[in-house]
């Protein structure tokens, strides 16, 4: 993943991916996300839990095994919580992502961003958040909020 500092404001944009190596003569990219980002202050408050939801149905055969009945894609889901946010910056850009994505609009969530490894791969999401959270004011300059982002 490439994560970039600046912001700019484009009206379009254009990737050339390039590999002399490749016998292929082409690179396939699954997706190419492009949009602005949004890190608080302090990272998530430890216990951050990352699920897998396998939807699929399992029924014990006549043999005593067990067999899958109705399959599903597994999707992950991240919960964590935000404890220590900055009330006039962080809380107040968290309300606005919110109001502005809610539910209805995917999200790149990633909870290692730029480190470019496994740990990041496993914890970084495209998907929705799935509560509405509440945002609790814990002290005159601090905020906290509890979000879980469900895969998909």
């Amino acid at each position: 993943m490439l994560w970039l500092d600046d912001s700019h404001a484009i009206q379009s944009l254009r990737i050339t991916l390039s590999d002399a190596a490749n016998p292929d003569g082409y690179l396939q990219a699954y997706r190419i996300l492009s949009g602005l980002h949004w890190q608080p202050s302090r990272g998530p408050a430890f216990g951050v839990t990352l699920q897998v939801n396998d939807p699929t149905e399992l029924t014990q055969t006549a043999g005593g095994t067990l067999a899958a009945v109705s399959r599903g894609a597994p999707t992950r889901r991240l919960s964590l919580e935000l404890r220590w946010m900055s009330r006039d910056a962080d809380a107040r850009r968290l309300v606005e992502m919110l109001t502005s994505q809610g539910k209805r609009n995917q999200m790149l969530i990633s909870l290692f961003p730029g480190q470019s490894t496994g740990e990041e791969i496993d914890h970084t999401i495209l998907g929705r958040i799935s509560d509405s959270p509440q945002i609790a004011i814990v002290h005159p300059q601090r905020a906290r909020a509890k979000l879980t982002f469900t895969e998909g």
